[in-house]
């Protein structure tokens, strides 16, 4: 597709790189035909890139970007090797399908914390709602893997999040070492918190049993009839159902458990049965890989990461799910394939993001 630049522009010599012999000094008005659109590291607060039929990569800000452009060029991430699931899942191609990355969407994370100065998140915002508490930052690494492998874009590391243009992210910081003894009103005051910020998808990488939590108690009741005020505003909330192995194993984990909550099982590296590792029962909503999402990083896989990996896809595809958002994303998740269980007749659809596509575009 033929640009017009509309500012001086070298082409890039970094990271993307390009292998153009002779790089160009292009100047307004010049025509430039390009192939495809490139996110790379930042440039004048400017991360995306554009790849010329002469293998020369430039700043997209130095054009005049048409809607046919936006619509029709296709992104790819430049060299993801940090983060193996990238193009293993198939992310690339949910990017050329919804190409905002969820840029715009506010994203919520109740986790350990997030280090907001993090290589992965620099540039982003991140807000903690509750930046008086006396939890121990050095514990908050579960919480910034899971914002990293949401959001993250570390070119150094070559690690790309699943939704990397996503630049406003909310922490509300719990204990997980001492998860069995969450209390109903810190999870409601932290959901409070979220709904506040009007934050639109919702990720919590954790699990607990514990009775008072079931929603025949009225403290259970108080936190599911807020999740559902939040699901009819159009908030997405996605759940880790665990990782046990099968002795150990509940029947059922909160949050994962609530109507509403999407909740994330894993299935085994064959690809065909679920992880004997992962906790699932009946009306679980999808399976995901428990490989690590990246690599030599702690807490990058189980049922933690497939949760954050599900919450980046939702935030790609934000704003082409028709409402009421919640339903229409559980009964598309019911049409994904599905595979069973090795220990019981338990069967939950593979989360296939060529197949989710499909779906979404037939949604009615």
């Amino acid at each position: 597709m033929i640009l017009t630049v509309s500012k001086h522009v070298n082409a890039r010599i970094g990271s993307p790189s390009m292998d153009s012999p002779k790089p160009r000094f292009l100047s307004p008005g010049d025509k430039v035909n390009v192939i495809s659109r490139v996110l790379g590291d930042s440039w004048d607060g400017n991360c995306e890139w554009v790849l010329t039929d002469l293998n020369e990569l430039h700043t997209s800000s130095a054009f005049h970007l048409t809607e046919s452009f936006l619509k029709e060029v296709p992104y790819y991430a430049e060299n993801p090797k940090g983060s193996p699931l990238f193009n293993e899942l198939g992310i690339s191609k949910l990017w050329e399908w919804a190409s905002s990355k969820g840029k715009g969407l506010k994203v919520g994370i109740i986790d350990s914390g997030i280090v907001g100065t993090h290589p992965s998140l620099v540039g982003k915002k991140v807000v903690e709602l509750n930046p008086s508490s006396s939890l121990d930052p050095k514990n908050d690494l579960h919480g910034t893997t899971m914002a990293c492998i949401i959001a993250g874009m570390d070119f150094e590391k070559q690690e790309i999040g699943v939704a990397p243009m996503v630049d406003m992210i909310y922490s509300y910081k719990i204990d997980l070492k001492n998860i069995r003894n969450l209390k109903v009103d810190d999870l409601l005051i932290a959901l409070n918190a979220m709904d506040n910020e009007n934050v639109q998808i919702i990720n919590m990488s954790f699990s607990v049993r514990n009775n008072h939590l079931f929603s025949q108690f009225d403290e259970g009741r108080k936190v599911q009839e807020k999740i559902n005020d939040m699901c009819s505003k159009g908030c997405l909330f996605v759940c880790s159902a665990g990782n046990r192995p099968p002795e150990r194993r509940p029947f059922k984990i909160f949050p994962a458990c609530y109507d509403g909550v999407i909740s994330i099982t894993g299935y085994d590296n064959d690809k065909i049965h679920l992880n004997s590792s992962s906790c699932y029962w009946n009306g679980v909503d999808i399976a995901m890989t428990v490989q690590d999402y990246f690599l030599n990083s702690p807490h990058s896989n189980g049922t933690s990461s497939g949760a954050a990996i599900i919450s980046g896809c939702l935030a790609c595809a934000y704003n082409n799910i028709l409402s009421p958002k919640t339903s229409s994303i559980k009964n598309i998740l019911k049409l994904l394939t599905p595979l069973s269980a090795s220990d019981s007749n338990i069967r939950i659809p593979k989360f296939e993001i060529n197949q989710f596509i499909h779906l979404l575009n037939i949604q009615s």
